[in-house]
């Protein structure tokens, strides 16, 4: 893959990353032909894929953002490389050379996040990328693959301020969509948008007065939401939603066994 194909390619993956939703249905659709065109080698898959994004302004504003910081920081590579030009450098390993030797190519990682069953990029993202198997895969893996990774970890599994701030907010208590929209200050709309976001990816969950559903979704978890959460609905904290905001507690879990998943 040349060099404008693969910005291309992780700009659109960032974008889809950052999205704080499910892509509409028509899209998905498209993204998943294309995610089918880049698995085969097609030459025009990351046209598709950039093509199927460009019709959301939310996704093309993200995807326009994202790709100016990778020409940056792309240029700022290449300029020192020149740098060191007389220096002996290490010969390149191609994508052909490295997968033969069982390492994940671009390529194939890009197809796994787009392979998303339920549209949601982020969340499928963050379920790829946990995976034991290709942590041990990018310890061998070229660095340039290993920086993209990374970047694709930081970006699913970032929150926005104001998701961050609902969390808190809930820590150690039970509030309603309601209550968090009026002690933020911020609009009940927005509160149950980012909500659906922080539900379907697992960092806070409903609570219920039947104790049988109750202990079902604090093991499980809740069923994801096609629709945002009511403004009555009551939440608390999951053990993600917990280690997120604590993450160096995350090695001393047994001291928060009491805690709901």
């Amino acid at each position: 893959m040349k060099a404008n194909e693969a910005i291309t390619l992780d700009a659109c993956l960032l974008a889809l990353l950052h999205y704080s939703d499910r892509v509409p249905t028509d899209m998905h659709q498209q993204i998943q032909e294309a995610k089918a065109q880049l698995s085969a080698g097609h030459p025009n898959a990351v046209k598709h894929l950039k093509r199927a994004l460009g019709q959301d302004e939310q996704l093309k504003r993200l995807y326009i953002a994202s790709r100016q910081q990778l020409i940056v920081k792309y240029s700022q590579q290449e300029r020192a490389k020149s740098a060191v030009a007389t220096l002996p450098m290490p010969s390149p390993v191609s994508a052909i050379s490295y997968a033969q030797a069982g390492f994940t190519t671009l390529e194939d990682i890009a197809a796994a996040i787009l392979s998303s069953p339920d549209a949601n990029y982020r969340a499928k993202a963050q379920q790829v990328l946990n995976q034991p198997e290709l942590q041990k895969q990018m310890e061998r893996a070229p660095k340039e693959l290993q920086a993209v990774v990374q970047e694709f970890a930081k970006a699913a599994n970032q929150l926005h301020p104001t998701q961050v701030a609902m969390m808190k907010k809930i820590e150690g208590n039970f509030f309603s969509l309601d209550d968090i929209a009026y002690s933020l200050q911020i609009p009940v709309e927005s509160a149950q948008r980012y909500g659906k976001v922080l539900w379907n990816e697992g960092y806070i969950r409903p609570i219920s007065n039947n104790l049988l559903k109750q202990l079902w979704w604090s093991l499980k978890g809740a069923p994801p939401l096609d629709q945002p959460p009511n403004i009555d609905t009551v939440l608390t904290l999951t053990n993600k939603g917990y280690f997120y905001l604590h993450p160096g507690t995350l090695n001393n879990k047994s001291n928060h066994n009491g805690r709901s998943l």
